[in-house]
This record gives structure tokens, C-alpha cells and sequence, in this order.
């Protein structure tokens, strides 16, 4: 997604970091590097970079593992039909457990990895927990939407920092929220929001939800989709070709007033910026918001939703606005220091969460070593 007026035009020619691309995820994408920023315009170095699309993904119509998650929502829901939500818990950490000896031997290791990466020296019997407790959350993630069609049973929610929203909204540009990618996020965070009276628009891919093939998009992402709509004022979906349009949409939303979600993650734009992450992990954010945020003097605020009691409790914080301090010295949409320290303002916030809920975290694995890799 691009807006008018990334920090990649022709004009920073003088900040420009090394030329270089690479090829990743299959071939899909080229990137290249636009940008490097350091002391003393922000205090640690940043890369901008271009992601350009070789071709576009690839859905097969049918997956083995649509099966079986269809056998797993059909489980979930006869389970929640006749018993009460006390025991859903355990039904998720008895569904999690199947296959555990592969995921195991399969998939601990890279997950380790990129703990490590980001959060330092953690043992190997912690990083197994972790990892049992992260596959238990997913599970967790598909009994939330199971409840919203059998029974909500009883859910609480704590919002944190309400009053760096209510701030935001008060100036009448509407809001971007910045929601890093915490399991609970999809479905809980949206309903949060709705229950205390933010009717918020969520962007989001054609591909949203557990599947990505395209029998799982129609039958088993849909149903989350129509539960997340229901706690939201509308959905912005993007496609590559239409990335314009909808950044035309998203302005003219706030313009109005409106609160508009836009997700951390790496699954849309063509700008980003590449930072340190912890110990020696990295960390990728688009530009979008931070772009948008310059652009119309919005408030952008990060966003997290944290489960505190299982299926019953979730905390949804915001910061304070990451973009005030910018927009009051007067900051333009391309200037690349004021991007990257914004950028950075939103990866502590992230690392905040992240040292709080390790098993939560839904994306760990990019953080392990660098998209970009300087020449």
C-alpha cells in the first residue's frame, strides 16, 4: 500500500542507504533499500526499504489442514453447545496437545530462535513452555469465535490508556490505531472496542483469517469475518491494484472523525522501515501509518489486546499519540527522521507487551534476522 508522499522519493537522495535487493518467501518479492537513518536524527539506525511484488500469492483451492480445521471447529462447538464456558479452557489445552511431539521436533527450534533473537537468554524449559502456551492461545483464538455462534458466555474487558484515545478523538481528526499482532486482537480486540462505544474501521487483507487457501477463505475465514463485523463500523479490504483507492478511503474515514485500524504486520504496502529489536532480534513496520498520521495531523496510537484470564478477560491498551510530538514541529510526510522516530516510539511499545506476554504474540518468527540485509 502506498500513500502520496512516502519517504522514498527522488528528493532524499542525499540520506539514501546502499542500493540492494533480496529475494524472499518463494521468489514472491524483491526489496530494496531506500533509506538509512541514525544518530543524531534518531537514535538508533533505521532502513527504509521498497518491497516490490514478483508475482502475486499463490491459494490453492484445498489444503490437508483445512480438514482439520474444520475437525477442530467442529469439536470446539459441539463441546461449547452443552457444557458450560468454565471447561472451555481445557478443551482448548487438550486440542492444542494434539500433534505435540512433531510440533516439537518441527517447529520449536526456529521458534526458540527468534525469541532469543528479541528477548535475550531464555531457557530452553522456558522457551518449551512458551511454546506450549503460544499453540494453546491459537487454539484459545478459534474458541473465541466459536463463542460468538454457540453462547459468549461471560467476557471483561480493561482498557488501559482510554484517556489517550478519548484525547485523540477530542481533536476532531478522527484516530489511527497501530494494533500489534497479539493473538486476542482479531476478534476480542475489535469487540472491546465495540462494547465501550468505538465503532472502529479495520484494514485488512482479502485473505483474513485462519486459512489461506481458497475453499478455507470461503468456509472457514468467513465466519470469523462476520463475527469481526459485527463489532466493527466497516471493513477497508485491500488488494495490490487498489491500494490508491483505499488510501483515499482511509483519509476521507478520518477526515470525518473516525477510527481507523490498521494492523503491525508485514502483509501490506510497499514502504517500510527496518529496525533493531531487542537483544538482536529486527523488527519491519510499514510506513502507511506513520505516513497518514504526518499527512493529515491524525493521532496514531499504539494498540495491544492482552488475555488475562482465559476467554474472559482481556486487556486492550493504547499508548499515547506516537505522531504528537512530530506533527507539533511542524514534521512533512517525507521527512525520514521524524518516520523513523515514530517507528521506534511504536517498536518499544510493542517490546513492552511482548516481555509481559511472550506466549501471546502471534508472529515471532520475522524477528529473528533482518529482511534487508545491508551490502
Amino acid at each position: 500500500m502506498t500513500v502520496p508522499a512516502t519517504p522514498t522519493d527522488e528528493e532524499s537522495q542525499s540520506k539514501e542507504g546502499s542500493a540492494y535487493s533480496d529475494e524472499s518467501e518463494g521468489g514472491r518479492f524483491t526489496f530494496e533499500s531506500v533509506a538509512r537513518i541514525g544518530p543524531p536524527d534518531c537514535g538508533e539506525p533505521v532502513l527504509f526499504y521498497r518491497r516490490t511484488a514478483t508475482h502475486g500469492p499463490v491459494h490453492g483451492l484445498i489444503s490437508p489442514r483445512d480438514a482439520a480445521e474444520a475437525a477442530i471447529y467442529a469439536i470446539m462447538a459441539a463441546t461449547a453447545a452443552i457444557r458450560p464456558p468454565a471447561v472451555w479452557p481445557g478443551l482448548c489445552h487438550r486440542t492444542a496437545q494434539i500433534g505435540r511431539a512433531r510440533r516439537i521436533r518441527t517447529r520449536l527450534g526456529e521458534f526458540g530462535e527468534a525469541v532469543r533473537a528479541v528477548l535475550g537468554d531464555v531457557s530452553d524449559r522456558d522457551i518449551e513452555t512458551w511454546f506450549d502456551r503460544w499453540w494453546e492461545n491459537l487454539h484459545r483464538r478459534r474458541m473465541m469465535l466459536v463463542r460468538e455462534y454457540v453462547g459468549h458466555g461471560p467476557v471483561r474487558f480493561t482498557l488501559t490508556g482510554r484517556d489517550h484515545l478519548d484525547a485523540a478523538l477530542a481533536l476532531g481528526r478522527g484516530a489511527i490505531l497501530w494494533a500489534a499482532e497479539f493473538i486476542p486482537q482479531t476478534l476480542a480486540g475489535k469487540r472491546g472496542l465495540f462494547e465501550s462505544g468505538i465503532h472502529a474501521y479495520q484494514v485488512s487483507a482479502l485473505f483474513h483469517g485462519f486459512r489461506n487457501t481458497r475453499f478455507g477463505n470461503v468456509f472457514l475465514n468467513k465466519p470469523l469475518v462476520n463475527a469481526e463485523n459485527r463489532y466493527l463500523g466497516g471493513r477497508l479490504v485491500f488488494e495490490s491494484d487498489e491500494a490508491g483507492m483505499l488510501v483515499r478511503r482511509i483519509i476521507r474515514l478520518l477526515k470525518s472523525g473516525a477510527v481507523v485500524i490498521l494492523t503491525n504486520n508485514n502483509y501490506a504496502g510497499r514502504s517500510f522501515i527496518q529496525m533493531p529489536f531487542g537483544a538482536r532480534g529486527y523488527t519491519s513496520m510499514a510506513t502507511t501509518p506513520i505516513v497518514l498520521a504526518l499527512m493529515g495531523k491524525v493521532p496514531l496510537l499504539y494498540m495491544s489486546t492482552i488475555e488475562r484470564e482465559p476467554l474472559a478477560h482481556y486487556d486492550i491498551r493504547f499508548s499515547s499519540d506516537l505522531a504528537a510530538g512530530e506533527i507539533a514541529a511542524g514534521s512533512a510526510s517525507d521527512d525520514f527522521a521524524a518516520t523513523a522516530r515514530i517507528a521506534l516510539r511504536a517498536r518499544d511499545e510493542l517490546l513492552t507487551d511482548l516481555r509481559k506476554a511472550p506466549d501471546q504474540y502471534r508472529n515471532w518468527l520475522p524477528h529473528a534476522r533482518p529482511i534487508v540485509r545491508e551490502s
